[in-house]
């Protein structure tokens, strides 16, 4: 990430670019949801579209990671009418991506 910043900050394109696939080539269904609820994600635009296009090309596999059910129980119990959002569903329904298609 250090050397996209580095590219990103000195407008070196190339070098970004190079970066951006390197840090794409680490992300797995297990680590790309804290990856986009993390820094990068958030000031750097170009990370966070790589990063939601990974998540959608192996949402069931993110959906079903415990990474992911850890991450949404954690963000449930912070709503106030979270078990409700828990409740059964056809699996159709659950699989839904949460984002555009």
């Amino acid at each position: 990430m250090e050397v996209y910043r580095f590219a990103h900050f000195y407008n070196i394109d190339g070098l970004a670019s190079t970066a951006l696939n390197k840090i794409a080539s680490g992300f797995t269904p297990s680590n790309i949801v804290d990856k986009l609820l993390g820094d990068e994600a958030a000031m750097y635009p170009e990370v966070k579209k790589v990063m939601m296009e990974y998540a959608k090309a192996w949402w069931i596999q993110v959906h079903e990671s415990k990474e992911f059910q850890a991450t949404l129980k954690g963000i449930v119990e912070l709503n106030p009418h979270g078990k409700s959002m828990l409740s059964p569903r056809p699996r159709e329904r659950c699989l839904r991506l949460p984002f555009g298609s």
